[in-house]
């Protein structure tokens, strides 16, 4: 039995249909988990979850620490499909948990996450429901032509007026830094040029009182 958890800001629902799909048992629980902070009286409600199913797997969305916790506590493997990068919560004494089994997309990401004595961190590029994808292309098609392009990309970046504005508030030597780093870093595909430590330490510790 899979146990698949949403949290408050995650309710995707292609990993548990798909696991379905696939032949394995999946159960879905909505218990309003906390994505970005642990919390001890839900960490008990998954604990419980995880007991009265008799689970052999949890499985989230991201590194959840909440579930990382109570699967510990209930020795039940957990999964952790991350898809956002950086992830802070990668970055606590939970994600150092031996019943973790984290999946992240950046080889670079995962090459860091090892050092920091994480040891089930595994490289998995980032996948699409095929069938569910298509499915959408052909009911948007007019008639008059198909998709032709091989790669396209469908999105947008963060709320840029917010990051404008976090660096308006900071000092001229945070500033001025920041400018750098961009001029150097945008466009720049050379895969020997990495931006992970080289932020300066000013610049490290006002995004910390920002955040």
């Amino acid at each position: 039995m899979i146990l698949y958890f949403e949290t408050v800001e995650i309710q995707l629902r292609d990993i548990p249909r798909v696991l379905s799909e696939m032949g394995y048992e999946v159960q879905s629980f909505n218990l309003q988990i906390p994505g970005q902070e642990f919390c001890r009286d839900i960490c008990d409600k998954v604990l419980w979850v995880l007991k009265k199913e008799k689970a052999d797997y949890a499985i989230t969305y991201n590194f959840i620490e909440t579930v990382s916790q109570a699967c510990l506590e209930a020795e039940v493997p957990y999964i952790a499909w991350v898809y956002d990068n950086p992830q802070q919560e990668l970055y606590t004494k939970r994600a150092l948990y031996p019943n973790n089994y984290i999946f992240v997309f950046d080889k670079k990401q995962q090459k860091r996450l090892e050092q920091i004595g994480i040891k089930n961190v595994y490289h998995m590029p980032l996948a699409i429901d095929g069938v569910k994808v298509l499915g959408s292309i052909q009911e948007k098609e007019d008639g008059a032509g198909r998709y032709e392009a091989e790669l396209a990309f469908v999105g947008q970046l963060y709320r840029i007026e917010s990051l404008e504005n976090i660096i308006k508030r900071a000092d001229t030597e945070v500033q001025s830094a920041l400018e750098d780093s961009m001029k150097e870093f945008f466009l720049n595909w050379n895969p020997q040029l990495q931006l992970h430590g080289t932020m300066q330490d000013s610049c490290v510790q006002y995004f910390n009182q920002v955040e």
